[in-house]
């Protein structure tokens, strides 16, 4: 399963970044899309600690 249409508080979202991957892990969401409104805060964010932390999504299990 997929979701291409995530936000983070960042924009008008309820979940952190770390919180959103965490969920989207939990939810086994194999490939996802932040598409916050107006920047690109996350993913400066997700560049400062190991996202596999996180989240793992469907790509790892083809590894």
């Amino acid at each position: 399963m997929i979701d291409l249409h995530m936000h983070t508080t960042y924009s008008d979202g309820t979940d952190t970044v770390k919180e959103l991957l965490k969920n989207a892990q939990k939810r086994k969401l194999e490939v996802i899309s932040i598409t916050d409104h107006n920047g690109c805060r996350a993913y400066q964010e997700m560049e400062t600690f190991d996202i596999a932390n996180y989240y793992k999504g469907g790509y790892n299990r083809r590894l």
